[in-house]
């Protein structure tokens, strides 16, 4: 990835940029305060926010936005740690409060402190535990109270974390100027790669360039790239997103050398209503210009089944190219 430094350096050519931009378009436009991408590969903001209040909010959203195994082993963490600390409890007080507990050692009775804390914890009743005082039941009383609302609680995570609607699509590993009518054009590939399909998908390219000021200041430049074709009916198998690099375009005056070595990034935003959730989904991408590949075009990935009455869908192959002379 290329430095800050290395990437200011350049911008005196990016003046060759051709096209039109909001002198403000509310984004901010210190080049230099931002950091080396807007869009992160994983289609979320290059963001780390500061200052920020953290409630009871703040972590239900943080819980959804994490991964699944990392979701489901924060609810296991939270779990264990909650029968630790009513077994430390128990054991403080003295496991001869609980009837069955027959431990004679430090860890023996720890043991027996952490069995009935989880029975009390998950409220599936007593076998040989029990509490037989006044205290283990008031301790026991407040934990499965505990355990009742945190079950329900982690229910309540886990159906809203797996059942959000989610854009099932894949994207190419790179972008591509391939050759495109009696030009060129940057080109996208995308493909749902869950078997899915979505209705009315939508799509819409953005350039982002930080450029040199005549006052030598450095100031970010947003881009709308037209696209051929922003709009279908349907999408179920791949689909090259294309904006023709014509006069109009502000990527015309680049060669191969620009896209080398200045700085920019492009931006795919997509979005659909998913047959599948039956509920609008929206995802997006981005490619850094060294993300970009000059003078290729992408493979065939898709065919014909041997019978010939189905086309065969070969994902593997959705960031396949060959190269090509523009």
């Amino acid at each position: 990835m290329k430095s800050h430094k290395g990437m200011f350096s350049r911008m005196a050519n990016s003046k060759r940029i051709n096209g039109r931009t909001e002198t403000d378009t509310g984004f901010g436009n210190n080049g230099s305060a931002m950091g080396d991408r807007m869009i992160l590969p994983n289609g979320k903001p290059n963001i780390t926010v500061e200052g920020r209040r953290r409630t009871f909010d703040g972590y239900y959203h943080s819980l959804l936005e994490i991964s699944g195994m990392r979701f489901i082993g924060v609810l296991l963490l939270t779990i264990f740690i909650l029968n630790i600390f009513f077994a430390y409890i128990y054991y403080l007080v003295g496991t001869h409060q609980i009837a069955g507990a027959v431990g004679v050692t430090s860890a023996e009775r720890f043991e027996d402190a952490i069995f009935f804390s989880i029975q009390t914890f998950s409220g599936l009743g007593y076998g040989r535990l029990n509490p037989m005082t006044i205290t283990a039941g008031w301790i026991s009383s407040i934990e499965a109270i505990v355990g009742f609302m945190s079950i329900a609680l982690f229910t309540g995570l886990l159906f809203t974390k797996f059942s959000m609607p989610i854009a099932n699509l894949a994207f190419a590993k790179k972008a591509l100027v391939a050759p495109y009518k009696d030009g060129r054009g940057l080109m996208v590939r995308i493909c749902p790669n869950k078997g899915n399909f979505f209705i009315d998908p939508e799509v819409a390219f953005t350039l982002m360039m930080p450029q040199q000021e005549e006052n030598g200041s450095m100031a970010l430049k947003f881009y709308t790239l037209k696209v051929e074709m922003s709009k279908v009916s349907m999408l179920s198998t791949n689909w090259t997103i294309v904006h023709h690099i014509d006069e109009t375009s502000p990527l015309f005056s680049l060669t191969k050398e620009d896209f080398e070595n200045l700085h920019g990034e492009v931006i795919l935003n997509f979005k659909a209503f998913d047959h599948l959730y039956s509920n609008q989904v929206v995802t997006r991408i981005s490619y850094t210009f060294d993300q970009i590949v000059y003078g290729a075009k992408f493979d065939m990935m898709y065919k014909r089944s041997d019978d010939g009455k189905r086309t065969i869908l070969m994902l593997d192959k959705l960031s396949d190219f060959e190269r090509v002379k523009v």
